[in-house]
């Protein structure tokens, strides 16, 4: 037969790590500064990449809404009369507006490569004296350059 011999620290007088002001352990601040930044510029860094990477997500996901929605909304004269181009301008303020949930209502002034300006109105509801309406938002100087 053969004896063993257990011995068992107290939990008292188990070794502890030091502690850390600011809380944490030594062995966890050095532990996670191996992979946080410790210079103020990555840390700006990473928060912006951080904060345009939710931006990305949000807007990518209103996009997805928005694209089908305006191919089913716009009438075929849109399609026909406006360049593609302009579509894809069209849906970026679309989507920037969906995306803050505010109201539809935009007016939006593009000026073409040739000079010309092209004043765009959107509009959530239709009906009649929508269009004198919106002639009337026209700028007072439109021809000049306003």
């Amino acid at each position: 037969m053969s004896a063993r011999l257990l011995l068992r620290r107290s939990p008292a007088a188990a070794p502890r790590p030091p502690v850390v002001p600011g809380g944490g352990t030594a062995f966890m601040r050095h532990f996670s500064a191996t992979w946080q930044p410790d210079a103020d510029e990555e840390i700006q860094r990473v928060t912006r990449s951080a904060i345009a990477h939710e931006l990305i997500k949000a807007q990518s996901a209103t996009i997805e809404g928005a694209v089908p929605w305006f191919l089913s909304t716009m009438p075929a004269t849109y399609f026909r009369q406006v360049p593609r181009s302009q579509w894809i301008d069209h849906l970026r303020a679309i989507s920037a507006v969906r995306g803050t949930g505010t109201d539809m209502n935009m007016n939006l002034r593009t000026k073409l490569p040739d000079g010309r300006k092209v004043f765009t109105f959107v509009r959530p509801e239709g009906g009649r004296g929508l269009l004198r309406k919106m002639l009337r938002e026209l700028p007072k100087n439109w021809q000049e350059g306003g």
